[in-house]
């Protein structure tokens, strides 16, 4: 029996959920909801996510059961449980928790808006398009400034800020076309980590 089951769907939250795991060797199961069709509101899946939301990571490692919602919080528990890729203490934990909400929170909503605009009202709202699309260009614009200045999301080294940060650059920002072309920094790095066999491997999961 897997170590660890998670419940997703092939979003870019899903992604961001699938490489901790495999960054950090999990013995893993994926459920894969499919969101169109509800599957996230039946009674035996909200069970474990009362939201009726995903991603959800549910474990027993510690001998009782136990389950995590959100990418960001899946990360740091993950990150914790195996003591690595999250500083224990210090400015490089808090830098690096900055950056994981920066990534799950204020970036993910101008794009997640972006998206339910423009794809699910074929685009009848264009001004809102424009704006939430403009939020998400400043925005990734930042990221990019602060990685001509490090190597990666929260300093010197890998951590899961970069986990999660990095399907939002290979999956989300690809929908406004463009964007990313003159933030060498931001696809230089992307190159880097979507270069990672783990990395490699979580991206293949949801495209099979």
């Amino acid at each position: 029996m897997s170590e660890f089951i998670l419940y997703v769907s092939s979003t870019a939250n899903g992604y961001k959920s699938i490489i901790p795991l495999e960054e950090f060797g999990c013995d893993y199961q994926m459920k894969t909801l499919d969101l169109p069709k509800g599957e996230q509101y039946q009674p035996e899946f909200m069970k474990i996510s009362p939201l009726g939301r995903i991603p959800v990571l549910e474990t027993k490692t510690d001998g009782s059961k136990r389950t995590v919602y959100g990418s960001e919080a899946i990360a740091i528990y993950l990150a914790e449980h195996y003591q690595k890729y999250l500083e224990p203490s210090g400015d490089v934990r808090y830098k690096t928790l900055e950056m994981t909400s920066l990534i799950t929170s204020d970036l993910a909503l101008p794009m997640a808006v972006q998206f339910q605009v423009s794809m699910l009202v074929e685009g009848e709202h264009p001004a809102v398009i424009e704006y939430f699309s403009g939020q998400a260009t400043r925005l990734f614009g930042n990221l990019n400034t602060i990685l001509q200045q490090r190597a990666y999301m929260a300093g010197d080294d890998y951590t899961i800020a970069d986990m999660l940060a990095y399907p939002a650059v290979a999956i989300s920002a690809l929908r406004i076309p463009g964007m990313l072309d003159e933030m060498h920094a931001l696809t230089q790095w992307a190159e880097k980590v979507g270069s990672r066999p783990a990395v490699k491997t979580a991206m293949a999961q949801l495209t099979n």
